[in-house]
């Protein structure tokens, strides 16, 4: 099992996106997991206006440790 407690005193988002592409035509399996890559960088932008800032799931250690605060996202 894996433990779920951390150092960090507020909750990180952990965003997780299964494809940036192009979805493929209506009726093909896993259409619903595809995120345009115009909108992904439109949430990107918008994440970045609220004061977040995206990092490598390496880069979160430190935020996840305790050692460093911030508005950050995984």
């Amino acid at each position: 099992m894996v433990s779920l407690h951390t150092n960090n005193s507020s909750p990180i988002p952990i965003l997780m996106y299964h494809q940036i592409a192009v979805a493929p035509p209506k009726g093909r399996p896993f259409r619903s997991l595809y995120v345009a890559p115009a909108d992904f960088a439109r949430q990107m932008a918008f994440l970045r206006i609220l004061g977040y800032r995206g990092l490598s799931m390496s880069a979160l250690q430190p935020y996840l440790a305790g050692e460093r605060r911030g508005k950050v996202v995984g």
